[in-house]
């Protein structure tokens, strides 16, 4: 049984690591369409090339986004079954969901500034996906962490 649970929880940190590169990957994908269509802007392509760009940018995140559905689907079953709620008081929990929002914003704002740098060329890809992946990865966790908050509250009568 713990080697049970030990393989469910290595599948489910391997299905989340593959759900952040997907991600990592299409915000990747949304940054060079807008290069794309900048540089078809200013006259750096000529039409057809740019579609033909445009058309195999858009087949990529297509394709990815099927690919994050799914897993994004896995993982919230995965995270059902094994969520645990938080404890404490409902003052407790209140102050826990405003530091994960703290948090959640300064995350935000780092991914922002990695956006910029990657548009403006300021670094490779290889280094926007190798920094993105991190920022989602702590994003990821916020975000179920504040639902989880959000629903011990709940269950003590908290009501937004």
């Amino acid at each position: 049984p713990a080697d049970t649970a030990s393989t469910a929880s290595t599948a489910g940190q391997d299905t989340f690591s593959q759900y952040i590169d997907i991600k990592a990957q299409r915000d990747a994908l949304d940054i060079e369409e807008e290069k794309l269509e900048a540089n078809y802007r200013v006259g750096k392509l000529d039409e057809a090339t740019f579609r033909q760009q445009r058309q195999d940018l858009e087949a990529q995140d297509d394709e990815l986004e099927r690919q994050e559905e799914n897993l994004e689907d896995q993982l919230e079953r995965q995270w059902r079954q094994s969520a645990t709620l938080p404890t404490g008081t409902l003052e407790e929990l209140l102050q826990q969901k405003r530091d994960a929002e703290a948090k959640s914003d300064d995350l935000e704002y780092q991914e922002d500034q990695l956006e910029r740098d990657y548009r403006d060329d300021k670094i490779t890809r290889e280094d926007f996906l190798t920094r993105q992946k991190e920022l989602l990865r702590q994003i990821e966790e916020l975000d179920w962490q504040e639902e989880l908050l959000e629903e011990a509250m709940e269950r003590q009568g908290w009501d937004d």
